[in-house]
């Protein structure tokens, strides 16, 4: 085997170590890039609908015909949310005094909830209007 062959196989095998920071290094810059292209992101207006009680953030920037509606649901939400919680209490639970709603454009199905946010689905609401 010839020096340089030598060299070449150390090469190869450096390639081949594991780096335990290489996943914590593709982690952090997956971040710098999703936060670097959020800087350029539009500003979203939000519709605040509230009283001592509950509020609703009403989110209709991706589906902008759907403002009208979005309100109506926020101040229905406003309205039964904290009558719901009170019908429906849970060992631990608080329920939260704060709601976003949010209208998705791209969403297949209807609606879903998740923490305090409700998804819903702007092709499915225009259509049933």
């Amino acid at each position: 085997m010839s020096p340089s062959d030598k060299a070449v196989n150390m090469n190869t095998m450096t390639s081949h170590i594991h780096n335990p920071l290489l996943p914590l290094l593709r982690g952090s810059l997956l971040m710098f890039v999703a936060l670097v292209s959020g800087l350029h992101a539009e500003p979203r207006t939000v519709v605040k609908i509230g009283t001592k009680d509950a509020t609703a953030l009403v989110d209709t920037n991706d589906a902008p015909d759907l403002k009208e509606w979005g309100n109506k649901a926020g101040t229905l939400c406003v309205k039964w949310f904290p009558k719901i919680a009170a019908l429906l209490p849970s060992d631990g639970f608080t329920a939260p005094k704060e709601v976003a709603i949010y209208f998705d454009p791209k969403m297949k199905g209807v609606a879903h909830a998740l923490g305090g946010k409700i998804t819903i689905s702007a092709a499915f609401v225009s259509a049933s209007q």
